[in-house]
């Protein structure tokens, strides 16, 4: 399985989500895929391993890798770094390090993920 190279950038946008069984939902505007849970914490790690299987797939089938969201999510991630509002570096380390144990390699680096303002606090502690 090829390994996400870790200075890969994505950039992600935490919100809530409209669905009832979802709370948190993590965009990766650069690759539109969404990563979903209950915590934010929950919702990164799922997104991480998405972003690998779509690195496994592009790379197995020679086929484009970048495909951005829609502008929609483009404005929630503007809002979110209007406001403020990075998810942070404690909750990302974890993430990764929990992502690393799972994959067996190093996962990419998590440095431009933003949080909108409707996310609330209590979300944005590592669980």
């Amino acid at each position: 399985m090829p390994n996400i190279p870790r200075s890969m950038s994505f950039r992600i946008c935490v919100y809530p989500s409209d669905e009832t069984r979802f709370a948190i939902v993590a965009h990766c505007l650069d690759l539109d895929v969404i990563g979903t849970g209950d915590s934010v914490q929950a919702a990164l790690e799922e997104l991480l391993e998405l972003i690998e299987l779509q690195l496994k797939s592009c790379s197995k089938h020679d086929a484009y890798l970048i495909f951005y969201a829609s502008n929609s999510v483009w404005e929630k991630y503007r809002s979110a770094v209007e406001a403020q509002r990075p998810v942070p570096a404690e909750l990302l380390e974890r993430v990764v390090a929990n992502a690393n144990k799972r994959l067996g390699h190093p996962a990419p680096l998590l440095d431009n993920v933003m949080a909108t303002a409707d996310v609330p606090e209590e979300y944005l502690v590592p669980v």
